[in-house]
């Protein structure tokens, strides 16, 4: 099997209004060379988790890589996710949170989001994307809709694969940004970041070392001393090995560690406290590939462990997590039979998760056996039929059984894809034994909450050719066991009223998505999308929390060594209440941004960028988040960064 990464820029069906204009000499190529070059590069992993091109594959796939990761300020990789189609990502700083095809939870997650196609832990058990080396990424893959029957539990929205890094060949980067708010409602969040990679090889050893800092102060509005934003000191370290056995087998190890301390002052129930969001991760893992017989076999191991407390009250909240995997998956190509080819991924492992809250009634502890198999036929050759099944026992909510079958066209032209999936999420430990005092109430889990249950449908119609794509998604989740937070009729004795989490309510999601890119001219490309989201539960009601429509476009301009990128992103009918007043009604409002980003390159190894994040200074509405939290930047805010390659 092939070992390729995508060197292109991002060429996803995701709303990408990129305005590619006069390269350098050195890299000049005409209109059509640009895209062809752009479309044979994109090879993804995640949506078969084996290596493919991008027009081959059965689902809804969004890549963001290098060449696009590069025009943001490079604060977190929530900035490029804000663009992807389906996606609602949101960062505070210090958390973040994503979301795909409105598929929110209550409290746990319905994205599964990988490293190098392995989870992390964190606080609460649950990802902090803003904890993850910017610098160390090559790439990041997003697949949209249920991908349960692969990965298992917490995929019902959608996978996030962030690749890294290769270590092989010599060479590296160095990127340093600074920046400021610049917003006239508050002031503070001036940002020091800080991101190198090296890599070298010699002879059948490669090695790869990566550190990435983050410093912001603290922002706060004028007019609320709580409605702000953390300060942030983060450091981040990564180092990956690999040793090439032989030209077709290889060894990688991966180490990583992550520190966050973030501070600020809040006030709680009138009291000035000092607020913290700190966490220590360490990572460890260890993976063979390579051919064994007549397929390509990969084993794997991997530890990880978060120490982490917060104090979003007055009380510490303390995090002890543990998890264990070790897993493998075998690969087997049929090539020529007399009913066309097959592609045959099967796989299976174990997985442990030990996670203490001090605030919780027990500590969280889960076992996941797994088995899986799938099989990709190519009846012919612009044919593709994908049908696949696994089957997972967790130790507290029993055995899951998931199937998925995808039926599409290969290669570019006119293409089409209909698909069928089920998924589940599992309960989350803070759904499961969470007891803890939120205002005049005290929050409680539920052991004997089932997991979420989803069955999905989707449609595709979409063209590609030379020049660029475009795409028309409908999807369709019927979700049961539904787990909300419901206020019962129970008192503590101390008279506070008691919320737990029960199995409710249904819900059906469904929705459309348009979006293309198309290159003009050797200088200017366009291409956007939008997203159409009706979500309700089983009485018909509006289910909150999500926006209506969604707009994403982007541009980028591009002649010589100078460039220029121009985003917008507007959220129209967000439909929740203000999370200030309890019991309050739901309303709709709506959030529009732009961003604009200028580059010029001084040679093949120099660049130097500017940027303004959110011109029109605009705040995200009272509705916005459900936990009353801002986004960061909480306005207009400025950057200039440095890259240097080597």
């Amino acid at each position: 099997m092939s070992r390729r990464v995508s060197l292109s820029a991002a060429a996803s069906v995701s709303a990408v209004v990129t305005l590619l204009c006069g390269a350098p000499e050195s890299i000049a190529q005409s209109t059509d060379d640009k895209a062809k070059a752009h479309r044979l590069d994109q090879i993804v992993v995640s949506a078969n988790r084996r290596e493919q091109s991008i027009d081959d594959v059965q689902a809804s796939i969004d890549v963001i890589d290098q060449e696009k990761l590069q025009r943001y300020s490079g604060a977190s990789l929530i900035e490029a996710l804000r663009d992807a189609v389906g996606v609602d990502a949101r960062s505070s700083g210090s958390s973040s949170d994503v979301t795909i095809r409105g598929q929110i939870p209550n409290a746990g997650s319905s994205v599964l989001i990988l490293v190098d196609g392995l989870p992390r832990t964190a606080k609460f058990g649950v990802d902090n994307l803003n904890l993850i080396s910017v610098e160390n990424v090559e790439r990041i893959e997003v697949v949209r809709g249920p991908m349960s029957a692969l990965y298992g539990a917490n995929a019902a929205g959608g996978v996030i694969n962030i690749i890294t890094k290769s270590p092989e060949g010599t060479g590296g980067s160095i990127r340093t940004t600074v920046g400021t708010s610049a917003s006239d409602d508050g002031d503070g969040r001036e940002t020091f970041n800080t991101g190198a990679t090296a890599h070298f090889s010699a002879g059948q050893f490669s090695h790869k070392i990566s550190v990435d800092t983050r410093h912001a102060r603290p922002f706060a509005f004028d007019d609320d001393i709580d409605d702000s934003l953390n300060g942030n000191a983060h450091l981040g370290f990564a180092y990956q090995g690999r040793w090439e056995i032989t030209e077709t087998d290889q060894l990688d190890l991966r180490l990583e560690g992550y520190d966050q301390d973030d501070r600020h002052t809040g006030v709680s129930a009138g009291q000035t406290y000092t607020r913290t969001e700190k966490e220590t991760r360490l990572f460890g893992a260890l993976t063979y590939s390579g051919n064994v017989g007549p397929g390509f076999l990969t084993i794997e191991g991997s530890r990880g462990h978060t120490d982490g407390s917060a104090n979003r009250s007055i009380t510490v909240e303390k995090t002890d997590y543990t998890q264990t995997i070790a897993q493998g998956r075998y690969f087997l190509d049929f090539d020529n039979t007399a009913a066309g080819s097959h592609s045959v991924l099967t796989g299976g492992g174990i997985a442990r998760d030990e996670i203490d809250i001090n605030i919780y009634s027990r500590t969280g502890e889960r076992d996941d056996t797994h088995f899986f198999i799938q099989d990709e036929w190519v009846p012919l050759d612009w044919l593709s039929i994908v049908g696949g099944v696994r089957v997972d026992h967790f130790s507290d909510f029993g055995t899951h059984a998931v199937p998925r079958l995808t039926i599409g066209s290969r290669g570019d032209g006119l293409s089409w894809r209909i698909g069928y999936g089920q998924a589940y999420r599992a309960p989350s430990v803070i759904e499961q034994y969470s007891q803890f005092v939120r205002g005049r109430f005290l929050i409680r889990g539920n052991e004997n909450v089932e997991a979420e249950e989803s069955t999905s449908y989707e449609a595709a119609l979409g063209w590609s050719g030379d020049r660029g794509r475009i795409e028309a998604v409908y999807h369709h989740s019927d979700i049961e066991n539904l787990i909300e937070s419901v206020t019962t009729s129970e008192r503590t004795s101390d008279g506070l009223g008691v919320i737990e989490y029960q199995n409710i309510s249904e819900a059906v999601i469904q929705g459309i998505e348009l979006s293309g890119e198309y290159l003009l001219s050797d200088e200017v490309s366009i291409g956007g999308s939008y997203e159409f989201l009706d979500a309700e539960d089983g009485d018909g009601k509006r289910l909150e929390d999500r926006a209506r429509h969604a707009f994403k476009v982007s541009g980028t301009y591009e002649s010589g060594p100078w460039s220029a990128t121009v985003r917008g992103r507007t959220a129209l009918g967000y439909y929740a209440p203000d999370p200030n007043i309890r019991g309050s009604a739901p309303f709709t409002s709506e959030y529009s941004t732009v961003d604009l980003n200028g580059r010029y390159r001084l040679n093949d190894d120099l660049s130097f960028s500017i940027g303004v994040d959110n011109i029109f200074d605009k705040q995200v509405p009272v509705n916005y988040s459900s936990n009353g939290s801002v986004e960061d930047p909480a306005g207009r805010f400025v950057y200039a960064t440095m890259r240097f390659a080597f």
